[in-house]
């Protein structure tokens, strides 16, 4: 028999550890990616649905409740989500749990278009009289790393292969070029101060986006970078020209996977485009370890279609329930969404 209760990510580590372990989970669904995201986005949010067979941990399901509404703990930071569980019935059963804790709507969000919980909240709800609504919030691109870096770079336009080499040379010519990968560091704060200084140099820093210039996203990579470099996760990888680094990238990688979750590179050597030569770099070096992944994550950025026309579709779903509360929160986001339609045919 399964059963699913509420709890803390604390209480739940080391068996959600070794749950996520036995799955493959990705770093993005452990226990203290959650525990750095609550502490940076929703302090004192925190809260775990999680389901038991015979006593063992077979299935989590992170969430944290807003005024009614239960509600997935991601935001732009958040690669992809979806909860973990042994098989479709610990999935049904932390869904249920969670439909039955949402008074107002359940809403998950950056769930992989594929994953079985958009299948099976969609047919529970309809089944309960529930009403759901599933939209695309992101389109991450992804390179399946099949064969060989010398044969994928073989696939890319003659022109481009020529352009990189053309701007390598060029920047070879201001000095001695290095490439750094970087897992475990007793200067990790250093190392990322240098890292977070490069990102900042560009538009993210004009605009206000880099990890430096945000107050909470700062001490979530810190948390984050600290945890992961731990674990085996964490990758830095940095471009550098007599030693000062141009280019610099925070990323985690798993068996499966290299995860590309903050790029950036000095404004001043862009005539170089050290993103591009960074990202060649990450590449080949993806492929050289065996991976199936590359990915770039975020949304379709034309930087990063030029090295592949695939996607992930991340979806969020809402389900709403047969209440006062529940239809009040469906009509009223149907009218948010349709007032523009209707405005426009009436002006027509």
């Amino acid at each position: 028999m399964v059963t699913a209760s509420g709890t803390s990510s604390q209480d739940l580590a080391g068996a959600w550890d070794a749950l996520a372990d036995r799955l493959s989970a990705s770093p993005f669904m452990r226990p203290a990616w959650f525990e750095a995201w609550f502490a940076a986005f929703r302090p004192n949010g925190a809260a775990v649905l999680a389901a038991y067979r015979d006593q063992q941990l077979v299935g989590v399901l992170p969430l944290f409740e807003d005024r009614g509404a239960v509600v997935s703990p991601t935001n732009y930071h958040t690669p992809h989500f979806y909860p973990i569980a042994e098989d479709d019935k610990v999935l049904q059963a932390l869904i249920e749990a969670g439909l039955a804790a949402a008074r107002r709507r359940l809403d998950l969000s950056f769930v992989d278009a594929d994953e079985p919980v958009l299948r099976l909240i969609t047919r529970h709800t309809a089944e309960g009289g529930w009403r759901t609504l599933v939209r695309p919030v992101e389109r991450s691109p992804y390179v399946e790393l099949d064969g060989t870096w010398e044969g994928f770079e073989a696939t890319l336009p003659s022109r481009r292969r020529r352009d990189m080499r053309r701007r390598e040379r060029r920047l070879e010519a201001e000095g001695s070029v290095g490439f750094e990968r970087v897992e475990q560091s007793d200067r990790l704060a250093d190392l990322l101060q240098e890292g977070w200084a490069v990102e900042a140099s560009g538009w993210k820093g004009a605009d206000g986006t880099a990890v430096a210039t945000d107050e909470a996203a700062r001490p979530f990579y810190r948390q984050v970078g600290e945890w992961a470099a731990a674990a085996g996760f964490l990758r830095l990888f940095f471009l550098r020209v007599d030693g000062r680094a141009i280019g610099f990238a925070f990323c985690m990688a798993d068996a499966r996977s290299l995860y590309v979750l903050k790029i950036g590179f000095d404004q001043d050597y862009s005539k170089f485009a050290p993103g591009v030569l960074l990202t060649r770099s990450m590449l080949a070096h993806a492929f050289d370890v065996g991976l199936e992944t590359y990915e770039f994550l975020g949304a379709t950025d034309p930087y990063k279609l030029v090295w592949t026309d695939r996607v992930h579709e991340r979806m969020r779903i809402r389900a709403f329930p047969e209440t006062a509360l529940g239809v009040a929160e469906g009509l009223g986001l149907a009218w948010r969404r349709g007032r523009p339609l209707v405005m426009r045919l009436l002006r027509r």
